[in-house]
């Protein structure tokens, strides 16, 4: 009878997706915050961290989710463990198999939070802030382990992240996930860190036209890379990564505006003015962003150019004059009235010093004097204490405006 049992009469408990679900079919995956209910069962294995995931989601406004798409992301390609997408969204796919279709349920915290997310064009709305979001989620294709060494995948391999990488910067600046975008580009740049790219012997003729073709992809992502950095306002960093897209394929029109652009803003006028020049060689009408960036650059040339020659005529007036020429510090500012009342009741170092002493004597006679004579040593004390601070006041000032009198 073992067999038998064996065989087929019993089924094994980790086929029964049932357990653990609600009357309505929602299994809870984070003490109500992240909650999944299969619509169509998946087959194979659960993800497993560091696989890349194909998937496509809609998002809707709970509580029913019956309302309009917000969003739509079509065939999306995450690696499960990078948090690229949304905590909710990636802990579901980490209980889907492939062929699946789920709606998964995401608090506020485990969705957009409060930034919300903006939509990428105007077929989608936005995503509101601090918004619970209700997911209808297929999992479409599950992929490899990705090597940890770059150099041990293969060319397809890396060709395909560098695609995929940059489609997910795109989309994320495109929403101003500035953040998000830098990480895809930064990360799809590391794919193919040797230069120049070279394709593999196997591919044979056609590995001139495929390296050709990487070239121009990383070329892209690098000008991208420098596009968010100009928003961030790392300029140093754009100026640098527009510098590599334009290495790569000199005639990159972006890239070369994205460095006029990041070597206006670092003043180097001179880098802009050359690479102004080269997109007016490259486009027969000029961008409207060029011609704003020209014009800018004018502006600020005819404001230093002002301030040059201003500085140099006084430098000239120096010269003719026979001094040095020394840039005159900015007037000070006339002390207010209270700064005044301090200033005049502050005591001098010497006057503390009086003060220090004649209240040591003070101190000294009126311990000392019988308990009978105390209260009038302490009024003695006082006047006599008073008396010599005010004379030594009074001397003290006849004598600074007598030696101010004698230097005019």
């Amino acid at each position: 009878m073992a067999p038998m049992e064996e065989a087929g009469g019993e089924a094994d408990p980790a086929d029964d997706h049932t357990e653990g679900l609600d009357e309505d079919g929602w299994e809870d995956m984070m003490d109500g915050k992240v909650r999944k209910r299969v619509l169509k069962e998946g087959t194979g294995d659960a993800v497993d961290l560091q696989r890349d995931v194909l998937c496509s989601f809609e998002v809707r406004l709970p509580p029913e989710g019956e309302g309009d798409v917000l969003q739509r992301r079509k065939h999306v390609r995450y690696r499960i463990g990078e948090s690229e997408a949304i905590p909710g969204l990636e802990l579901a796919l980490r209980h889907m198999r492939l062929g699946e279709e789920a709606e998964v349920f995401c608090i506020s915290r485990f969705a957009w939070g409060p930034a919300g997310c903006r939509a990428a064009d105007a077929s989608e709305k936005d995503v509101p802030a601090d918004a619970d979001v209700l997911l209808r989620v297929k999992l479409l294709d599950l992929f490899p382990a990705s090597p940890v060494d770059e150099s041990d995948k293969s060319w397809a391999h890396r060709v395909q992240e560098l695609e995929w990488r940059k489609k997910n910067g795109n989309d994320h600046f495109k929403r101003k996930n500035l953040p998000l975008a830098c990480r895809c580009y930064e990360k799809g740049l590391e794919v193919f860190s040797e230069q120049p790219v070279t394709a593999p012997v196997s591919l044979g003729a056609s590995g001139k036209a495929a390296a050709a073709a990487v070239t121009k992809t990383l070329a892209d992502v690098a000008s991208n890379l420098s596009a968010v950095y100009l928003e961030q306002g790392r300029n140093r960093d754009a100026s640098d990564h527009a510098k590599i897209a334009v290495d790569s394929v000199p005639k990159h029109e972006k890239a070369i505006y994205r460095l006029a652009k990041a070597s206006f803003l670092l003043g180097e006028f001179e880098e802009c003015e050359e690479r102004l020049k080269e997109l007016k060689a490259l486009q027969p009408e000029e961008d409207a962003a060029v011609k704003r960036l020209a014009a800018d650059l004018e502006r600020a040339r005819s404001k230093h150019a002002s301030k040059s020659k201003k500085l140099g005529a006084a430098l000239l007036e120096a010269a003719g004059e026979g001094r040095e020429y020394i840039e005159k510090p900015p007037p000070e500012e006339p002390p207010t009235f209270l700064q005044e009342i301090l200033e005049s009741i502050m005591p001098t170092r010497k006057q503390l010093m009086l003060l220090s002493l004649l209240v040591f004597i003070s101190s000294l006679i009126i311990f000392l004097a019988p308990s009978r004579y105390r209260p009038q040593a302490i009024i003695t004390s006082l006047l006599v204490s008073t008396l010599i601070f005010a004379l030594y006041t009074a001397i003290q000032q006849a004598n600074e405006e007598l030696k101010e009198s004698k230097d005019k």
